[in-house]
């Protein structure tokens, strides 16, 4: 999976209510085509503590 820092905003648009100090990140898979899903996650101390996913790459 590849991780990108994504905004506080987008994590509360999906319904994800991140904590301060939390980091929010878009992840989706290394290369297209490689299918598996795709969508955001909250990370607290290096741990995914919430995700929603958006997409499904094929």
């Amino acid at each position: 999976m590849i991780l990108q820092a994504a905004t506080v905003g987008e994590a509360k648009a999906l319904g994800l209510d991140p904590a301060p100090g939390d980091s929010v990140h878009r992840f989706a898979p290394p290369t297209p085509g490689m299918g598996g899903p795709s969508g955001i996650c909250v990370i607290r101390a290096g741990r995914v503590i919430r995700f929603r996913i958006t997409g499904q790459a094929l």
